[in-house]
This record gives C-alpha cells, sequence and structure tokens, in this order.
C-alpha cells in the first residue's frame, strides 16, 4: 500500500489568474466611473470655487460599494487589514496620476484646442441660454481629470490584484458563497453618511477660499495643492474602508 499523500491538484494559474485580473480591473474601473468620475463630470457644473463639493457623494458612493459588493470577489475572502492593505496599494497611483491633470488641463496645447474645438462645435448647435452655457463647460479639465481617474484605477487594480494573489493566494472569481446577511437599508444609509462626511475634509481643502486660510497651502501650486488634496481623498477612502464594516465575503476592490 502506498502512504504516500496524495497530490494536490493545483489550477493553471495563467488562464484563471489573467481571467481574474481582468475581471478585477473591469470591476474597478465601473466603481471609478460611479464614485469618482461621474461626480468630476457633474461637479464641473458648478462654478469653479465650489466644484470639490462633488468629493462628498463620491464618499457615499465609496462607502455603498463597500457594503454591496459584486457576485466576484477573492476567495478565500480576505480579512479587513488585508482588503486595507490592498485598497491602499489599489489607491496609491492616484497619487502620482492626478496631479498631472494640473499641469495639463489648462495648458493651450494642441490636443486642448482640438478637445476644446470639438466640445464648441458640438454644443454650438444649440441655441439660446443652454448651448451659450454648454460651451462654458471645462471640458479639457474633465476629459483629462476623469482619463488620469479611469488610468489610475487600472494601475492600481493590477497592483492591488499581483499584491493579493502573491500574497493569500486568494483567486478573484464567481463564489457562490453568500454574505451571512443583507445590509439594512438603515446601516447602507449610515455608511454611505459617513463615507460623506470623510470626504467632506478633502471637499473643503478643494475650495481655495478655505484652503488660503491653512498655513502652508496658500501659497502652494497647482500640482503641489492637487498632490495634496488628492492625499486627503485616499486617507479619507482608507478610512470609509475602515469604518463600513465589510461582510467576511467582501470583494476588495481599490476604487
Amino acid at each position: 500500500m502506498n502512504d504516500a499523500p496524495a497530490e494536490r491538484a493545483v489550477p493553471s494559474p495563467s488562464n484563471g489568474d489573467l481571467q481574474g485580473l481582468q475581471a478585477f480591473i473591469k470591476q474597478a474601473l465601473i466603481n471609478t466611473s460611479k464614485a469618482f468620475v461621474a461626480p468630476t463630470v457633474v461637479g464641473a457644473l458648478l462654478p469653479a470655487p465650489y466644484r470639490s463639493l462633488a468629493f462628498v457623494p463620491a464618499g457615499a458612493a465609496l462607502a455603498h460599494q463597500r457594503l454591496h459588493p459584486g457576485p466576484q470577489r477573492f476567495d478565500p475572502a480576505l480579512s479587513r487589514d488585508e482588503n486595507l492593505v490592498a485598497a491602499g496599494i489599489g489607491f496609491s497611483p492616484f497619487l502620482l496620476l492626478l496631479p498631472l491633470h494640473a499641469k495639463f488641463a489648462h495648458l493651450d496645447n494642441a490636443m486642448g484646442q482640438k478637445i476644446r474645438s470639438v466640445w464648441v462645435r458640438a454644443t454650438g448647435i444649440l441655441r439660446g441660454p443652454l448651448g451659450r452655457w454648454l460651451q462654458q463647460y471645462p471640458v479639457n479639465f474633465v476629459f483629462v481629470r476623469a482619463t488620469a481617474q479611469l488610468g489610475a484605477s487600472a494601475l492600481g487594480a493590477s497592483m492591488a490584484f499581483s499584491h493579493v494573489t502573491a500574497t493569500s493566494g486568494s483567486r478573484y472569481c464567481v463564489t457562490n458563497h453568500a454574505p451571512n446577511h443583507q445590509p439594512t437599508n438603515q446601516k447602507t444609509a449610515q455608511a454611505m453618511a459617513a463615507g460623506a462626511a470623510f470626504f467632506t475634509v478633502p471637499a473643503a481643502l478643494g475650495m481655495p477660499q478655505i484652503r488660503s486660510r491653512v498655513p502652508g497651502l496658500r501659497h502652494m501650486g497647482p500640482i503641489g495643492t492637487t498632490a495634496f488634496v488628492t492625499a486627503s481623498l485616499i486617507a479619507a477612502a482608507l478610512g470609509t474602508i475602515v469604518h463600513v464594516h465589510p461582510s467576511p465575503n467582501e470583494s476588495v476592490t481599490s476604487d
């Protein structure tokens, strides 16, 4: 009789991991579009000094996403600490890429002129106050910032996925594990309110009339200001993730 232990079948990492990575990046881009790109697009409709107020609903949207993950998640489930570390890794590219929009969004370069020209022609078919109002929409700012957000999301998701699969051995896949309980409407509302509260700080720091009263920030240039506000956004996002208690089978999505 052969008493040697049976070898465990090890799934091929190439195909499964590639599909998991693609699904993880896709979900991160969807989450980023809902929580950050949409507020950026809508916030640009506000007067320039108040556009950062769009961060507040972004915090609420992030908290909602953390409470209601999709069917695809890491299996075995990650602990809260593992979720937090992976989220921090996933958010880190935002600190590098978002400040770039402060350098390029307002430059009078060929790409900026082309984007502006296309926008003016597209909105020029509308007559009256609506057309004139849309032509004042800061399309360069929105386009460059949204592109940076999505690029940072994809890069961060790739980094977080590589970290999780290398350190925990979890696989990102569709699981049949149902959460122990669905969050109640009250818990969801409380979590969204907490997320909005966390993001109130970067929203305030993004307003020049408030930032000018903070020592050390009033004379900071556009790139430094954007980097500082982005760092406060990352801190607010991580604070939201810590505060919103994940379900045992929650997926970690960096954005």
